[in-house]
């Protein structure tokens, strides 16, 4: 089984005192069905995620196209670029990637570029790569600051 065939509470898992489906049961309240990895709810969305190659970036990218996301990754090193896209559409999953710097401006006008480029439109943008602050939407952050 893999990591993403439930998620969180899920069918299998011990929930805990603190859980949504913990609490559930001891208020009497209705329980409700878990959802499944792979039910589509991010179908038709077009997801960037950078640093997706690897790590926990990779496992995000991965997850949202099991979602049926149609995703976009980046890393600083092509070969990484080219084995995760390779690795995901294997899987049946639609995936492009290019090389480029998370942490540079350019780098990601070339990335939100290549993304509408390829599909079309552009739903989600998860910045997993170079940047530990400042918090909060890239687009509004200055350039100054960014750099």
């Amino acid at each position: 089984m893999n990591s993403f065939s439930n998620y969180i509470w899920g069918p299998g898992s011990s929930a805990g005192a603190g859980t949504p489906q913990a609490r559930a049961t001891s208020t009497g309240a209705q329980k409700r069905p878990i959802q499944q990895a792979g039910m589509g709810r991010l179908n038709e969305r077009v997801a960037v995620i950078t640093g997706g190659t690897r790590g926990i970036g990779y496992a995000i990218t991965r997850a949202y196209a099991l979602e049926g996301a149609r995703v976009v990754l980046c890393s600083r090193h092509p070969e990484s670029v080219s084995r995760a896209v390779s690795n995901l559409r294997s899987e049946g999953l639609q995936a492009s990637g290019i090389p480029a710097d998370g942490g540079s401006r350019l780098g990601l006008r070339d990335l939100m570029a290549h993304a509408l480029q390829e599909f079309g439109r552009l739903d989600i943008w998860f910045n997993n790569a170079a940047l530990s602050a400042p918090y909060g939407p890239s687009w509004l952050v200055d350039e100054e600051t960014f750099e």
